[in-house]
């Protein structure tokens, strides 16, 4: 019955309805619940902006009052001229005590402040006293005053805080009542919601059960409609949108009827388009790959000239690239025996000029001639008929230009040419840019793998030539410095120990192999591509030659020797550099360490002498400027 009287009104209706009269229940419940949140921010703002702030004051204060203490003990000590600082603060003691005495709304704590603002002004009568007497020299008068401003300074203090704690108890009292009345007041709002919310899940109820029953009732058609019941249709009831919807289903099922006899054929349409899509995506894909694998800009040129040509299938396929002032574009690979000769004669067009690629190149937006004849004919805009007619391809009838670009950076274009009119679709348009786009992004690949690479170069370069300088000054320090080693002993080669045959030319920059009795060969020891030793290896008679692997290991143990010798090498050299800089560090802190000149100048000879181990050495000041005497200087 409930249902069919709801089934009268429209579902927004209804909706609208239930929504007001939960907005009525709720309207209700407003009046408990905003004098509810009044008390409690009345409340709340007692605590925090009265009671709280009267608590604050006091502290604060108590601590003037600590301070007071401290500066008055630093008086007495003689670190400071004056009791002003300890009166300053019982002047600021005395106002906060003031400040909270009008925040205090108990009789008793506002009586309680005015005994501590009395002892305070006794406590700044004995500091002004013992000021007096501390100036006038009575110690025992000072000491006495001492004794009774200390003690009662202590009393302050403890006044004080006994206010902050009867203060405190009072509001922990306080709140407890509160908290009663606000349990009080949050049940029965607890209580009213509940009701209320009651009343507004029935009337939800009721309301949903009037929408949801039919469109149950469209589901299970709709679902017999969907397993091949095509006479399937929905109970026409009552006037609202659920029996319109009912109608738009049955109707729709009749139209459904008719579309199905031809829907196998458009799905057979649409089927073969997408897969000529997902072609031409592959195809572009593939073209990317292949630019994407190349960094040598000529090789890539070229592979995506003939990539392109090939998987499209067009006439020609020339890339241009932008020379560095950005004045031309220059032909940099083109298809068939057309862009070859292009190509030997260095073909070029100017950027923005009368060709399409240069009108790509200063556009930065693709150009397309779809019908080169038919727009000739017909006159036909500026932006379609602007092409070079190039005489080696007299078979093109239409032709696309894409700027190839990486950011804010135009590199050249792609210049595609087909023999069929109208041969661009829409999305061969998307396909080609999308090309264009990876091959712009491979081509500044390869030519930042090119900089990158001239960069290390340079830098290997720069990097050797150091340390074939560090290794030129170490060996001529030491030109003989090695070692000799056999069965039976290890010694250095500058001893009498080492034998005499070990003679061998150091500039020596290949492996030898001398065969006899005892097989012997001599690798070098390169370093940065400079030799800075060599290892003579000797077989015993009977062992027999040098085998291809016994060299190869004994070249590759070379190979991580020169490595771990320029290692010690740069070790040393920092080491070196560590020392020095400490010792230089430990002789200036020591003459830094007084500004006595006599002391500056004996402690500068001392260091000095000491740290370079010298047998002497003057310092001396000039007797004049510099420039206007010629006297020596000794270190």
């Amino acid at each position: 019955m409930i249902d069919r009287l709801l089934r009268r009104l429209s579902v927004r209706q209804r909706i609208i309805g239930g929504f007001l009269s939960v907005v009525l229940l709720m309207t209700l419940l407003a009046p408990l619940i905003i004098t509810t949140q009044a008390f409690i921010v009345t409340r709340l703002h007692e605590i925090t902006q009265v009671e709280g702030r009267a608590t604050r004051l006091l502290l604060l204060a108590s601590a003037r009052v600590e301070s007071s203490r401290v500066n008055l003990l630093r008086y007495l000590q003689d670190y400071a001229p004056s009791a002003y600082a300890a009166l300053d603060d019982v002047e600021q003691a005395s106002q906060l005590l003031t400040e909270a005495h009008s925040l205090t709304a108990s009789p008793t704590q506002k009586e309680a402040i005015e005994e501590v603002m009395t002892a305070l002004d006794d406590y700044r009568e004995l500091i002004q006293e013992l000021e007096k007497a501390q100036s006038a020299g009575l110690e025992q008068q000072t000491a006495r005053l001492q004794f009774h401003a200390s003690r009662l300074g202590n009393n302050i203090s403890s006044r004080i805080e006994q206010i902050v704690a009867d203060s405190e108890s009072h509001v922990e009292e306080t709140n407890q009542q509160f908290l009663s009345l606000l349990r009080g007041r949050v049940r029965l709002v607890i209580g009213v919601y509940v009701l209320l919310l009651a009343l507004a899940l029935i009337l939800a109820l009721v309301v949903q059960r009037s929408i949801t029953r039919p469109i149950a009732d469209l589901i299970d058609r709709a679902d017999a409609f969907r397993q091949g019941d095509l006479d399937a249709t929905v109970p026409l009831v009552g006037a609202d949108e659920l029996t319109l919807l009912g109608h738009t289903f049955n109707e729709m099922t009749s139209q459904i009827q008719d579309l199905i006899n031809s829907l196998e054929q458009r799905i057979a349409e649409r089927t073969q388009s997408l897969e000529d899509r997902a072609v031409q995506i592959t195809t572009a894909a593939e073209v990317g790959r292949a630019a994407a694998s190349i960094l040598d800009t000529e090789a890539l040129t070229h592979r995506v000239v003939d990539l392109v040509q090939e998987r499209f299938s067009l006439y020609y396929v020339g890339l241009f690239l932008t020379d560095p002032k950005g004045e031309y574009a220059v032909l940099q690979a083109g298809s068939g025996r057309a862009g070859r000769t292009l190509e030997a004669r260095g073909h070029k067009l100017r950027v923005g000029g009368d060709s399409m690629v240069g009108q790509a190149c200063a556009l930065r937006r693709p150009r397309i001639a779809l019908n080169v004849d038919h727009a000739a004919a017909e006159n036909a805009p500026e932006a379609e008929i602007v092409r070079f007619d190039n005489p080696l391809l007299p078979d093109t009838q239409a032709e696309l230009a894409l700027p190839l670009i990486v950011g804010d950076r135009t590199l050249g274009a792609l210049d595609v040419q087909t023999t069929q009119p109208d041969a661009f679709s829409e999305d061969d348009i998307s396909v080609l840019q999308l090309v264009a786009d990876q091959v712009a992004v491979a081509v500044q690949n390869a030519r930042l793998f090119d900089e990158i690479e001239t960069m290390l170069q340079a830098e290997r370069q720069m990097y050797g030539q150091i340390s074939r300088e560090a290794w030129a000054r170490l060996l001529r320090r030491r030109p003989i410095w090695g070692y000799y080693g056999d069965e039976h002993r290890i010694v250095p080669l500058d001893s009498e120990a080492a034998p005499s045959h070990l003679a061998t030319d150091l500039r020596q920059s290949r492996v030898i192999t001398q065969e006899g009795k005892e097989p012997t060969v001599t690798v070098p020891i390169v370093v940065r591509d400079q030799v800075i030793g060599v290892i003579n290896a000797r077989k015993p008679p009977d062992a027999g030659e040098w085998t291809e692997g016994e060299q190869t290991l004994l070249e590759m143990l070379v190979s991580q020797l020169g490595a771990a010798l320029d290692s010690a090498r740069l070790y040393e050299d920092t080491q070196r550099r560590a020392a020095r800089e400490r010792l230089l560090s430990d002789v200036a802190s020591r003459v830094r360490e007084t500004l006595d000149m006599e002391t500056v100048l004996r402690t500068a000879a001392h260091e000095i002498r000491q740290m370079l181990d010298l047998p002497e050495v003057i310092v001396r000041l000039a007797e004049q400027p510099p420039e206007a005497s010629s006297g020596d200087h000794h270190v």
